[in-house]
């Protein structure tokens, strides 16, 4: 691991390096929100290219939904401003409608982009990506007392039973409805939720590794995200697999490339694709310390082959 984890602190995102040093070197979470707050905007929520794949510097729900999850992974307390201010732009974009969320917006137009950051007015853009997850932040992070709390609940409520009552298998989405899981499973009912979210889960992974990096298809960690997520000690041999298998895909520098393109906008992907280096090395780090027993030794030689 250790070329790895020099390229990482070499060539990484100012925040995927504090987000390690968080993880692995018992650094400070202050550290983390500082470099995340470089994503926010004056309104609350999170643009500038948290999610490397478009452009946009302006508040997303996207954006908005990958920072309440580092929120959320680094335990960022509920009264910070970073918190308060993200849930207020949440409750009050014009990106959302009775709770939810937009997960492509016009603005992604007016910058480089993914062909599926494509903003088409003709698409329905609103989804359960990420509106799933979010909810959940909200139902984690918003005061008892807002006015909206009720409102939030309610909703998490029928975004349940339309998982129940509707086969959901696009990984994606499955995704945000194991993070919903993460946040309500301490105090919400959700015996039927787990059990459906099991079954939808081992349906939807591929468990033939041959096709894990060859084809489009579901690797176990692209819908796990938690030891805590249904279905997970039934596969968890799969997830230990796809991270020694991805260990197999290293460059000699350390470093993961990514396996999709733009196909257009070639000066931005490629600074996209770079960025998306350190995100993925990181992942792989974090995945292998929660998953598996692999070393990760932060104090031996970054020159040795490890």
């Amino acid at each position: 691991m250790e070329k790895t984890i020099k390229w990482l602190k070499t060539y990484a995102r100012p925040l995927e390096k504090a987000l390690f040093t968080y993880h692995f070197e018992q650094g400070d979470q202050s550290h983390v929100v500082y470099e995340l707050r470089k994503f926010q905007n004056a309104d609350g929520g999170f643009g500038h290219a948290l999610e490397p794949d478009f452009r946009n510097p302006n508040s997303n729900p996207i954006d908005s939904w990958v920072a309440s999850r580092i929120l959320y992974e680094i335990q960022v307390d509920k009264k910070a401003m970073i918190v308060t201010d993200l849930i207020d732009y949440l409750m009050h974009t014009k990106d959302q409608k009775d709770l939810m969320f937009k997960n492509v917006v016009k603005t992604n137009n007016e910058y480089p982009h993914a062909p599926w950051w494509h903003y088409d007015p003709s698409l329905d853009n609103y989804g359960y990506n990420p509106t799933a997850s979010l909810l959940g932040f909200l139902y984690r992070y918003m005061d008892k007392k807002n006015k909206n709390y009720s409102d939030v609940v309610s909703h998490i409520h029928k975004t349940i039973e339309y998982f129940i009552t509707h086969d959901i298998t696009e990984m994606h989405e499955l995704r945000c409805f194991n993070e919903l899981y993460d946040y309500i499973l301490i105090d919400l009912e959700h015996d039927e939720f787990r059990e459906t979210l099991r079954k939808r889960n081992l349906a939807a992974i591929e468990k033939d590794s041959s096709l894990w990096f060859s084809s489009y298809c579901a690797k176990p960690l692209q819908i796990i995200t938690s030891k805590m997520t249904p279905g997970y000690e039934e596969i968890k041999g799969l997830v230990a697999k796809e991270i020694h298998l991805t260990l197999e895909q290293r460059a000699k520098d350390g470093s993961f490339d990514i396996t999709w393109s733009w196909g257009q906008y070639e000066e931005a992907f490629e600074e996209a694709r770079f960025e998306w280096k350190g995100i993925i090395a990181l992942d792989l780090l974090k995945n292998a310390k929660t998953y598996t027993d692999i070393p990760i030794n932060i104090d031996s030689d970054v020159n040795s082959d490890g």
